[in-house]
């Protein structure tokens, strides 16, 4: 039925369009014009969305995802979250040392767009724990940092599980995004 009225409609519409670009092609009557004028303009709003639905046109688009949400999307640095949740008290040397080549690179890069010395500069910066303040973030490029904490920061740290590898890995993460801002 909707194909019948869309052909419809569209006849009428053309019609009305031809006539009123050519109005001497019809006896005049003052009456035929407007409303040959009036029936075109009808047809062509009414016409419209529906010929937009037949060709698949949709205003609008797809609605834009919740911000709050990832619905399985895959996320930047998912990878490494993972692999940081992964570390445990014991081995998971392959692991920590692919979660420090990934932070060393990373803050080499922010590093040297930070402040704009050499990437040799950047890794000497970071032996040295000189390239933040946060002294977790330096420790765990340049172990001889060795930050003081509280026995009771201590004590809370080992009940809670908070492992230092874990915890100044997320340091470096912070400090990282503080040079980028």
């Amino acid at each position: 039925m909707r194909r019948v009225l869309l052909g419809v409609g569209t006849v009428a519409t053309v019609c009305g369009a031809a006539l009123l670009l050519t109005p001497l092609s019809v006896p005049y009557s003052p009456p035929i014009v407007p409303t040959l004028g009036v029936v075109a303009a009808a047809g062509i709003l009414l016409g419209a969305p529906v010929l937009g639905r037949q060709l698949g046109i949709r205003r609008g688009g797809e609605p834009l995802p919740d911000p709050g949400t990832r619905d399985g999307r895959a996320v930047p640095g998912d990878g490494f979250d993972a692999d940081l949740a992964a570390v445990s008290a014991r081995g998971d040397d392959d692991r920590r040392e692919r979660i420090r080549d990934r932070l060393e690179t990373a803050t080499v890069a922010a590093l040297t767009d930070a402040s704009g010395c050499s990437a040799a500069d950047a890794r000497e910066a970071l032996a040295e724990g000189s390239w933040t303040d946060d002294p977790d973030a330096a420790a765990f490029f340049a172990p001889h940092v060795a930050p003081s904490r509280s026995l009771r920061e201590q004590l809370r740290a080992f009940v809670a599980g908070d492992l230092p590898f874990v915890r100044r890995a997320k340091r470096v993460v912070a400090a990282i995004e503080a040079l980028e801002r």
